[in-house]
């Protein structure tokens, strides 16, 4: 459950902080439960009309100012002790989104969320 609260959270604080940096601000974010799936999915504005993905999951990588550059990499780091766990992430016309997949056929070990 800590290592979903802490997916969740990084994903949300950078959906909100390049959202906020966009021309117009926009955040969606919704979750979608069916059979054996769980979907979480965030969605935000950007200030460019499209970012590109590959770097963003690096370590030490960064788009702000500061010591920073660790949160997608702990993301992906986490996402990976989860066979059942993925991250699809897109971007195009000032709009960046991410969804968080869980198949919960094999929940028994590995991170759930509850709705």
């Amino acid at each position: 459950m800590l290592d979903a609260v802490r997916i969740l959270s990084i994903l949300l604080d950078n959906a909100i902080e390049a959202a906020l940096e966009s021309k117009e601000p926009r955040l969606l974010v919704a979750y979608i439960k069916d059979a054996d799936i769980e979907r979480v999915i965030i969605e935000n504005s950007t200030k460019v009309e499209r970012v590109e993905i590959a770097p963003l999951f690096k370590e030490n990588y960064t788009t702000k100012s500061g010591n920073r550059g660790q949160g997608l990499a702990t993301v992906k780091r986490l996402i990976g002790h989860y066979p059942n766990v993925s991250l699809k992430t897109s971007s195009s016309d000032y709009t960046f989104t991410q969804e968080l997949v869980l198949n919960k056929e094999e929940k028994d070990e590995n991170i759930y969320f509850r709705g």
